[in-house]
């Protein structure tokens, strides 16, 4: 069943630690959005090739309240119409600047977003 191996896949990934430059982000990003923050969800060709080198990291942050996280109305309540809200991130790391790209969206959005409906 194609939901079983989706959920044996997440829950393997999950327990991998993110390489440093990409933890650091992480961290970066969770103090940004503060205490609404759910999950980071790390993907794409940094997570396949295991570095940031000369490139950007692509996250999912997961949120419980769009209006707590961004702290600007129209911008929650565009994400709550149109989510996910894309933001740039940078941070400083080992003495060098660590990018990221930063979608940002309801923790609810993103479960009905990746729900199985068939």
């Amino acid at each position: 069943m194609v939901n079983s191996t989706l959920n044996e896949l997440i829950e393997t990934e999950s327990r991998e630690q993110p390489f440093p430059a990409a933890a650091a982000m992480v961290d970066h990003v969770r103090t940004v959005y503060g205490s609404s923050v759910r999950a980071v969800v790390f993907y794409g060709s940094c997570l396949r090739m295991g570095t940031d080198k000369d490139l950007m990291l692509d996250l999912y942050v997961l949120v419980g309240s769009l209006k707590q996280s961004l702290k600007h109305p129209l911008s929650a309540a565009m994400g709550t119409v149109l989510p996910p809200n894309i933001y740039y991130h940078e941070c400083d790391f080992e003495g060098r600047t660590i990018r990221a790209k930063v979608a940002v969206m309801a923790f609810g959005a993103f479960v009905r977003g990746t729900a199985n409906t068939t």
